[in-house]
């Protein structure tokens, strides 16, 4: 059965970012948009036998290691192509990119915490609306990783620093 969840992940994945990268839009963008479509939301609502069949509940703890572990590899060859020393020798353009990408999506959070309070929010309401702020601010950092890397952009003063900024909004997260 894990064989067969990973071969159809990964044949599922290809195809959409195949697709993705046809329209001109960074292959990861249609790994997570099949990621989405293979998940309970979609296939689990459509086909909900097929799915039940494919990811039964008592499978995916395996699914969910090999998972952690890809990313975990993945952050680590992202890490070894980064070039620290060009984002640092920028750390004030890096200081600011960072302040600027977190500022702004934080208030929006915190608006959107507040308006969500009445009808979601239980327990806390600080908790509940920093949470909300929180998950609005902080990146994607290995999306925005891959992007960098299919674009070739990874070593350049651009991609060190964005990475760079990235990683310091997250910290902050």
């Amino acid at each position: 059965l894990f064989l067969t969840q990973v071969l159809a992940i990964l044949c599922f994945s290809h195809a959409v970012a195949w697709a993705f990268r046809k329209l001109g839009q960074p292959p990861v963008v249609g790994e997570m948009v099949a990621g989405i479509a293979m998940g309970p939301t979609l296939f689990g609502s459509l086909v909900p036998s097929a799915y039940a069949w494919l990811f039964p509940p008592s499978s995916l703890g395996p699914l969910s290691t090999l998972s952690e572990i890809g990313l975990m590899l993945f952050l680590l060859l992202v890490g070894v192509h980064v070039d620290l020393r060009q984002a640092l020798r920028a750390s004030r353009v890096t200081m600011f990119t960072s302040l600027g990408s977190i500022t702004l999506p934080l208030v929006a959070g915190l608006a959107l915490g507040y308006g969500l309070l009445p009808k979601y929010g239980h327990g806390n309401a600080t908790a509940f609306v920093l949470f909300v702020a929180t998950a609005i601010s902080v990146t994607a950092f290995p999306v925005l990783a891959r992007i960098l890397g299919e674009r070739k952009l990874l070593a350049t003063p651009v991609g060190s620093v964005s990475l760079l900024s990235a990683a310091m909004v997250d910290l902050v997260g």
